[in-house]
């Protein structure tokens, strides 16, 4: 085989041999003559490249005097906040200050205001109602009587009782029947004599020849009850009676049953209470009023057996009760509007004349609905208009409770309770001594 080839093999063992210089300037020659033949080249100025790239480029850092302007603008602010927060507090400690200097007045003027109602003549006030027509002061016509809280007038004894003088004679034919009729009520002389302690002499003379002829009606049965007399054998309906009959002031109620039935332990007291009362006359008026122990004796079957009773008994016993009921509401009707303060000397009650008729808590206000509620149709036998008949005979009650003798002028709230302007007129009435002002 030949070998004159084997000077052309490569060996990778072997370094590379270096060019010839002068083969390698003539290559770079010719390298740098076709680049710049073939692409074009360009020369800047770096100079010029860092210029231009620092107008381009957005800087990343607030100029001074922005940064100083925007921090003036924040301390502003917040001094700003703190001043106002400052005048609030400034107006609410000057606020609180005056709510409580003008709850320190309101406090004193509630304490004046209560002190001129309730004593005005400490305060130097002169009360019209404390004299009669003549200048002189009114009799006490009530000794154990109290005014309360809410003033210190004097219950005067009715002006006709004090000029009037005579005698009250029954010995004519209408008092010799009113004296028979009332046989089982109670004793006419008995009453004649009550009577006179708390109303006058025509008053009393009117009451009578008023009650002649009711009692006569109800004799003859033109003015009587249902027979079987529910407002006794009705437990229920005595219940309601005596409730009925409780509106009025326990004190009126008491002297009214003390008239009529006698008895000085039913004349108020001053150490009695109002529940005492109250439940002193629930007991009177379930064993007085509404049941009569001689009827029941004289129509008894048998006296050993309670409840069992004749015909008749509860015929008798609704006339009784009606006589009682209608003898009751007249006198007490008569004494109140006889003694009861006028308008136009001040407020009745607070400024004199006598304690109200009825109770501030009851519904009935007046000596007409005190008729109607307790004799109703249930109770009453061919009744339409129970106030018509009885006018009809004379019997007239017109006393009627207005409510200025209920209002109480006790001062607590003195901002809530001037806005009516029923206490500022009671200030002005008793600081001028002028009673027109309420009139």
């Amino acid at each position: 085989m030949a070998e004159p080839e084997n000077h052309h093999r490569i060996n990778p063992f072997r370094s590379p041999s270096k060019p010839n210089p002068q083969q390698r300037l003539s290559s770079s020659v010719f390298n740098d003559l076709s680049n710049s033949l073939k692409t074009p080249i360009h020369t800047t100025n770096h100079h010029n490249h860092i210029n231009s790239t620092r107008y381009f480029t957005a800087s990343k850092q607030t100029p001074l005097s922005s940064s100083n302007s925007r921090s003036r603008v924040v301390v502003a602010a917040r001094k700003l906040r703190e001043f106002e927060i400052e005048q609030s507090k400034s107006a609410r400690k000057e606020l609180v200050k005056k709510e409580r200097e003008l709850r320190g007045l309101g406090k004193s003027i509630t304490a004046w205001l209560n002190f001129l109602f309730e004593n005005p003549r400490l305060c130097g006030c002169t009360l019209l109602g404390e004299f009669d027509d003549d200048g002189e002061k009114g009799e006490n016509w009530m000794r154990n009587g109290k005014r309360g809280r809410r003033g210190g007038g004097v219950w005067r004894v009715p002006k006709k009782r004090k000029e009037e003088g005579g005698t009250m004679e029954g010995g004519d034919r209408a008092l010799e029947g009113l004296r028979d009729s009332l046989r089982d009520v109670c004793s006419f002389e008995d009453l004649r004599e009550r009577m006179r302690g708390f109303l006058s002499l025509d008053c009393c003379k009117e009451v009578f020849g008023v009650m002649s002829r009711v009692v006569k009606n109800v004799d003859e049965g033109r003015l009587i009850m249902k027979p079987h007399c529910p407002i006794s054998a009705d437990v229920g309906m005595k219940q309601k009676a005596i409730k009925v009959l409780l509106c009025y002031n326990p004190i009126w109620l008491q002297i009214g049953l003390y008239i009529i039935l006698g008895g000085e332990s039913l004349l108020p007291n001053e150490d009695s209470s109002s529940e005492q009362d109250i439940a002193f006359l629930r007991m009177v008026l379930e064993k007085q009023v509404f049941s009569h122990c001689d009827l029941a004796k004289a129509h008894a079957y048998n006296k050993l057996v309670a409840g069992l009773y004749r015909p008749g008994y509860y015929e008798s016993l609704g006339n009784v009760i009606l006589k009682k009921f209608l003898l009751l509401v007249l006198i007490l009707d008569k004494a109140k509007s006889n003694s009861a303060l006028p308008i136009k000397y001040g407020i009745d009650g607070i400024d004199g004349g006598s304690p109200p008729l009825f109770t501030l808590q009851s519904k009935i206000k007046s000596s007409q609905q005190m008729l109607t509620d307790f004799l109703s149709s249930d109770v009453m036998h061919g009744e339409g208009n129970l106030i018509t008949h009885l006018t009809l005979l004379g019997y007239k009650v017109n006393y009627q409770q207005i409510p200025l003798i209920e209002y109480d002028f006790l001062v607590t709230d003195l901002f809530q309770d001037m806005q009516d302007g029923v206490c500022l007129s009671r200030a002005i009435q008793l600081l001028q001594n002028n009673p027109s002002i309420l009139g």
